[in-house]
């Protein structure tokens, strides 16, 4: 089975087959593909493409405790729906507008930012890096999402990246980072 399901923002397929055949398949497709550039690689890469894509990702940008409304995926929730299980909770949520959410932000320098690294703003703690990487597609920069406060969200905003005892400088952007071209 061929899918388009795959989680990279770039046009891709995932291909499914029998455990037993998988070894074969690939050592052929990398042999018969290997002039036009097809070269293995692992979670990393494909996690540094959803993240240059501002895809969020299970465990990092969406909890648990974090909502769709605070990662940024209202367009997912149907609101209009006569019921759902965590309805009210979310409309509470939209309503107040009050609550932290995910944002993406671009680091001065080369340090990259790692999940769990403490967010600053204005010398404030306002939130926790849930996803960072250096970024091939933003000129090699180091880039990051983040849950913030909501004071520490907007697109421009300056922030300090707590890495080792030592606040590094970044600024809040626009998501995705990176969008593929048609």
């Amino acid at each position: 089975m061929i899918a388009r399901t795959g989680y990279t923002g770039e046009d891709g397929f995932e291909l499914f087959v029998d455990g037993p055949q998988a070894a074969e398949l690939w050592r052929r497709l990398l042999q018969q593909h290997k002039e036009d550039g097809l070269e293995p690689c692992g979670l990393g890469a494909r996690d540094v493409l959803r993240l240059e894509a501002g895809m969020p990702l299970y465990g990092h940008e969406l909890t648990e405790a974090i909502t769709p409304v605070q990662a940024g995926q209202t367009w997912a929730l149907k609101m209009n729906k006569p019921q759902f299980l965590g309805k009210e909770a979310l409309a509470e949520q939209l309503a107040a507008d009050a609550y932290p959410r995910i944002v993406g932000a671009i680091m001065e320098g080369r340090a990259p930012a790692r999940e769990g690294y403490r967010v600053f703003f204005d010398s404030v703690d306002a939130g926790e890096v849930r996803s960072g990487s250096l970024a091939p597609s933003v000129e090699n920069k180091p880039i990051l999402t983040a849950l913030v406060s909501r004071r520490a969200a907007a697109p421009g905003t300056k922030l300090q990246i707590e890495i080792r005892g030592t606040k590094h400088d970044a600024t809040v952007v626009p998501l995705p980072f990176y969008k593929r071209q048609k």
